[in-house]
C-alpha cells in the first residue's frame, strides 16, 4: 500500500453498484446523482479484512510512495430518495469477505 492507507473512501461494492444502475434505469432518474454506499473505510481495513487470519501474508505500507489523494465520502441522500436502496457497514464488509473467498 502506498501513503493513501489510512484515507478513508467510499466503498461500494459491484452487485450493489449494479443494483443502484437497475434501479436508475428502471425508474428512468434523470439528473446528476452520486453514487456510493455513504459507507467509507481505509483501504488498510479492506486489506485486513481480505487476509485475515493468513499467516503468510504482509501488508506493507511504503511512505515513500507519495500520494494527493483524500478521504471521501459521497452524500448519497438524493440516491437513497430515488432508490430507497441504502447498504450498511456489515453489508459491504460481506461482500469483502466474499471476494476474500474467491481468492482463497
Amino acid at each position: 500500500l502506498d501513503s493513501s492507507h489510512s484515507y478513508q473512501k467510499d466503498i461500494l461494492p459491484i452487485n450493489f453498484f449494479c443494483l443502484y444502475i437497475f434501479k436508475i434505469i428502471t425508474k428512468k432518474i434523470k439528473g446528476l446523482v452520486n453514487l456510493g454506499s455513504g459507507q467509507s473505510m481505509t483501504l488498510l481495513q479492506i486489506a485486513k479484512i481480505l487476509i485475515n487470519k493468513r499467516r503468510n501474508v504482509v501488508i506493507k505500507i511504503d511512505q515513500s510512495i507519495p500520494s494527493n489523494d483524500g478521504s471521501y465520502t459521497y452524500d448519497i441522500k438524493k440516491l437513497y430518495n430515488l432508490t430507497k436502496l441504502r447498504f450498511s457497514r456489515r453489508e459491504i464488509i460481506n461482500e469483502i469477505l466474499k471476494v476474500r473467498k474467491l481468492i482463497s
